[in-house]
C-alpha cells in the first residue's frame, strides 16, 4: 500500500507538471526499498536500489570495504527512511539544486558495464556504510533515538 500511495503521488505531481518545482521524499516506519519498484533503477523519493549500495560505499570506503559488506547488513541502510509515521518530505527545486550545487555529482557503476550519474553519491555512501556497520544493534535497543 504505502509503494502504491508514492506511485500515485509521483505520478499526480508529473500529471501536473509539478516535478520540475518539487521533490519528494518518503518515509515510512517499516520502509524496505526492496519493496518499491523499480527494483533495479532510481525512483523519485527514494532511496537508490539495493543493488547499488556497494557502488556507493566503495566511492568513499574503497572497494574491499564495500565488497565485504553483507546484503542484510546493507538492508539497514533503510533505516534513512523510516520515521515513527508515514510521512512525505516536499522539497522546492531550488533547495535541491541548492544542495547539489555544493555535493559533486558522481558516476557509479551499479553493475559491470552500467555507469549511473548521480548526485549526493558521497552523502548517500557514508550513510550507508554507517548504517550498515552500526543500525542493526544501535536501532533495536534505542528504536529512532539513534535515527535523530
Amino acid at each position: 500500500a504505502f509503494s502504491d500511495m508514492c506511485d500515485a503521488v509521483v505520478k499526480t505531481l508529473k500529471h501536473i507538471g509539478a516535478e520540475k518545482e518539487l521533490s519528494l521524499v518518503f518515509f515510512h516506519p517499516d520502509y524496505e526499498r526492496a519493496r518499491v519498484e523499480p527494483r533495479d533503477a532510481f525512483t523519485h523519493g527514494h532511496l537508490p536500489p539495493q543493488n547499488w549500495l556497494r557502488a556507493y560505499v566503495a566511492l568513499t570506503e574503497g572497494f574491499d570495504e564495500a565488497a565485504a559488506l553483507t546484503d542484510a547488513q546493507l538492508a539497514n541502510a533503510d533505516a534513512q527512511r523510516r520515521a515513527p509515521h508515514t510521512m512525505i518530505n516536499i522539497l522546492r527545486s531550488e533547495q535541491v539544486e541548492a544542495a547539489e550545487a555544493v555535493v559533486p555529482w558522481e558516476v557509479i557503476e551499479p553493475e559491470a558495464g552500467r555507469r549511473v550519474r548521480v548526485s549526493g553519491a558521497r552523502v548517500y555512501a557514508k550513510n550507508i556504510y554507517r548504517f550498515a556497520k552500526e543500525a542493526e544493534t544501535k536501532t533495536a535497543p534505542d528504536g529512532y533515538a539513534y535515527l535523530v
